[in-house]
């Protein structure tokens, strides 16, 4: 998808319905936070939480340059964003998955998780140009 699509889409799905039809001088940042907290609570997932509220801290972004409002209520520091999912380093888990494929431009690219299999060092393996790439070194 697209980033316009994207944008377009958390605004009809999760900005308009709550705040669409609110004139923008009152929205406040206490509903801000309801809001947020209310998307975290229905299971949305952090990263489609934190493009919604950033789809509409651009919009009141725009509001504040054109003389609408003089604050921005999604720009307050503290507002109880959730923190997206990281990378499991130490293996295990879904997030810890042992290859990842990936085409790019034709060229096949298999990461493998080094230490859920035991190896040495990392490894990207290169397929159809014979390149495997280990830290600080690779090879043809």
């Amino acid at each position: 998808m697209n980033t316009q699509l994207s944008y377009e889409t958390a605004w009809r799905l999760r900005v308009s319905p709550r705040f669409g039809r609110v004139l923008v001088r009152r929205i406040r940042s206490t509903q801000i936070e309801d809001w947020l907290a209310e998307l975290t609570h229905e299971g949305m997932s952090a990263s489609k939480v934190i493009e919604a509220h950033g789809v509409h801290k651009r919009v009141l972004d725009r509001a504040v340059r054109d003389g609408a409002i003089a604050l921005n209520p999604c720009a307050r520091r503290g507002l109880p964003l959730p923190r997206p999912p990281q990378a499991s380093r130490s293996g295990g888990g879904v997030s810890a998955v042992a290859w990842w494929l990936l085409l790019v431009s034709g060229v096949a690219l298999a990461v493998v998780d080094w230490r859920e299999h035991r190896l040495p060092t990392p490894l990207v393996a290169v397929a159809g140009i014979g390149i495997a790439c280990v830290p600080r070194r690779c090879s043809t």
